[in-house]
């Protein structure tokens, strides 16, 4: 079934040699969206692995860290995925820059992305509790331990262009000063946008 609109990430993309191959950690509900997202735009390229549960942000990072040292020759990007609430932010993104890897943080969790698939309406900052509500008013089954990407598979493109305005302050003033995510704020649109677009890169 077809994305409502026609853009780089709104369509299935045929397969290129020359994409990226990315390798993404992350935990259950990340691994099973970006698993049937990677599927729906047949993108081999990505390899996508579930995180032990529980496991610190720093040592998340550094578990992708000796992947990258390990298996080099075998991606080109490595990424992880974390929720900004109680973050360290400064340590873990210090960390990830050092090694190379990038991080797509959602504050206060995964579910602010998930949101951005159906809510046209500015986010709440608020708690994991208060996101998770308020996904609820439109996935009333939602289940992070059960998440199907079909149910989110119409509203990419949406989530996408709902998500660049939370990011833009950050992404291009804040970060680099040291400043933690704001809440809300989602920084998964951009490694949707990258498996989805012809070359594994954002347009």
């Amino acid at each position: 079934m077809p994305f409502p609109r026609e853009n780089a990430i709104a369509r299935r993309v045929p397969y290129r040699p020359a994409r990226r191959r990315q390798l993404v950690i992350g935990g259950l509900a990340e691994v099973s969206y970006l698993t049937g997202l990677y599927a729906f735009c047949a993108n081999p390229a990505v390899q996508v692995h579930h995180a032990p549960d529980p496991i610190a942000p720093a040592h998340l990072v550094a578990l992708a860290e000796e992947y990258q040292t390990r298996h080099g020759d075998a991606v080109d990007e490595v990424w992880v995925l974390l929720d900004g609430e109680d973050l360290d932010w400064n340590d873990v993104a210090g960390h990830a820059d050092q090694a190379g890897i990038r991080l797509a943080v959602s504050n206060p969790c995964f579910e602010t992305w998930l949101l951005l698939h159906f809510h046209d309406k500015p986010v709440p900052a608020g708690d994991r509790d208060a996101a998770m509500r308020l996904l609820r008013q439109y996935l009333p089954d939602y289940d992070p331990r059960r998440l199907d990407f079909t149910d989110f598979r119409d509203g990419l493109a949406d989530a996408v262009d709902r998500a660049k305005p939370l990011a833009l302050r950050f992404e291009t003033e804040l970060a680099g000063l040291g400043a933690a995510p704001p809440n809300p704020y989602t920084g998964v649109w951009a490694l949707a946008e990258s498996i989805a677009t012809k070359k594994g890169h954002a347009r």
